[in-house]
C-alpha cells in the first residue's frame, strides 16, 4: 500500500513536469488585447542583469515591445534593422523599444551585432514574458524541421532551455500604467507592421 502511494506521487510529479513543457498551438494564441494590463515582470535586456518593466516605463512614457524568432529568422533581422534605422524618431516620441526572444545570451549578442541595434534586446529565458503576452506557441514537427534545416535555427541548441516554443512576431505598445494601447498581432510571421504605422501609433497613443 505504501509503495502504491509512492508510485502515485511520482506519477503525479512526472505528469506535472510533462504538462509544464506543453505549449499552445499557433491557432490557440491570441495576444493581449488593447486595454489589458501587463504584469511588472523582470526582463534581461543586457548583460548587466535584470530590470523591471516599470523601471523602463518610468524612464519613458511608452514602451514598444517587439517579439521575434531569433538571429536565424531573416524577416526578423530585417524588421529589427528597420526599427534600428528609425529608432531616433521613436525616441523623439518618448518611447523605448524592447525586443524579446527565447534564445541564449550568445545568440542575443549575435542578433545585436548583426542588426547593430541600439535599443534593448531581452532574453526571455523562462518564456514568461511571451507567455504573459499570450504569444508563445509550439510549432509543429514540420515547421520545426523547416526552421532547423532550411534556416539553420537549431531551436533546441539556441533556446535557453530544452523546449522549442517560439513567440508570434507580435508588437505591442504600453503606456506608463503598463496598459496595452496598441498592438499588431498576426500569426503569419511574414507580416510585420510598417514604420509609418508604428510611428503613427506611438504618436497618437
Amino acid at each position: 500500500m505504501k509503495l502504491i502511494k509512492i508510485l502515485s506521487v511520482l506519477l503525479f510529479i512526472f505528469s506535472s513536469s510533462l504538462k509544464a513543457l506543453e505549449y499552445s498551438n499557433l491557432e490557440d494564441v491570441n495576444g493581449l488585447e488593447v486595454g489589458e494590463l501587463v504584469d511588472d515582470l523582470k526582463v534581461q535586456p543586457n548583460e548587466q542583469g535584470n530590470i523591471r518593466l516599470s523601471k523602463l516605463l518610468a524612464k519613458d512614457h511608452k514602451l514598444f515591445v517587439v517579439f521575434y524568432g531569433a538571429q536565424w529568422c531573416p524577416i526578423c533581422k530585417e524588421h529589427l534593422s528597420t526599427l534600428k534605422a528609425h529608432y531616433a524618431f521613436i525616441k523623439e516620441l518618448n518611447a523605448q523599444v524592447l525586443a524579446i526572444s527565447q534564445k541564449r545570451p550568445k545568440c542575443q549578442r549575435e542578433t545585436k551585432n548583426k542588426t547593430t541595434a541600439e535599443f534593448l534586446i531581452d532574453i526571455d529565458e523562462e518564456h514568461k514574458v511571451a507567455g504573459q503576452f499570450d504569444g508563445l506557441y509550439q510549432p509543429d514537427g514540420a515547421k520545426r524541421s523547416m526552421y532547423n534545416i532550411a534556416l539553420g535555427a537549431k531551436l533546441k541548441k539556441a533556446h535557453s532551455d530544452k523546449s522549442k516554443p517560439i513567440p508570434v512576431p507580435a508588437t505591442f505598445i504600453t503606456n506608463a500604467h503598463k496598459e496595452i494601447i496598441w498592438r499588431h498581432f498576426d500569426r503569419n510571421y511574414k507580416n510585420r507592421p510598417s514604420v509609418k504605422a508604428i510611428l503613427k501609433a506611438i504618436k497618437n497613443a
